[in-house]
């Protein structure tokens, strides 16, 4: 199979087997590229790698996206049913790493529900602390804050994440129910 994929592809391409991206390969993948295209099954098991494999490659500087196949599908048998042109397509359409983590976390929760947004938050500050400088901190910031739907928000990603709600009436910031890591301060004119 390996080899196959290698045929039909144009550019470079490297497999990785099995899950598990280490922080070796990625230091030898540094003398190559810091431009990465990550490519998993879309089962539970392969969405975790390709979370793990981003969160390794993002900490030592890499440019990361995801490409995202449909349930049941697979590089292999993608291109293998659709060729490589098509592949070809998904990779230009590859996700960004940063809209991937906010989607994916937020996949099955209701953040109507303050534990949820509570997990969520915690989790996306794991998230936060593996970006190596503040622009990507500022630009995570501003997906969280977007994928849970607060308007007018400003949230930090420091140590830890904080989430600055400007709301019109302290009633609404009680609804929000945001716990210990919000602070909501009434708009001031």
């Amino acid at each position: 199979f390996q080899s196959d994929v290698f045929k039909q592809s144009e550019a470079p391409v490297i497999a990785s087997c099995g899950t598990a991206l280490t922080a070796e390969q990625v230091q030898l993948l540094r003398r190559f590229t810091t431009n990465v295209k990550l490519s998993f099954d879309p089962d539970t098991a392969g969405q975790a790698a390709a979370t793990r494999s981003c969160q390794l490659l993002v900490s030592k500087g890499f440019e990361v996206k995801v490409v995202l196949l449909a349930p049941g599908e697979d590089p292999d048998n993608f291109i293998r049913k659709r060729g490589g042109n098509a592949y070809k397509e998904l990779l230009r359409s590859a996700q960004g790493y940063l809209d991937y983590v906010v989607r994916r976390e937020a996949s099955g929760l209701n953040f109507a529900v303050a534990e949820d947004r509570t997990r969520y938050f915690e989790k996306m500050q794991q998230f936060a602390d593996n970006l190596p400088d503040d622009a990507q901190k500022e630009l995570f910031a501003g997906k969280v804050a977007a994928a849970t739907g607060i308007t007018d928000a400003t949230v930090s990603v420091g140590s830890p994440l904080s989430i600055h709600v400007i709301v019109p009436a302290p009633a609404s910031a009680a609804l929000l129910g945001l716990g210990g890591l919000v602070a909501a301060r009434r708009r001031r004119a």
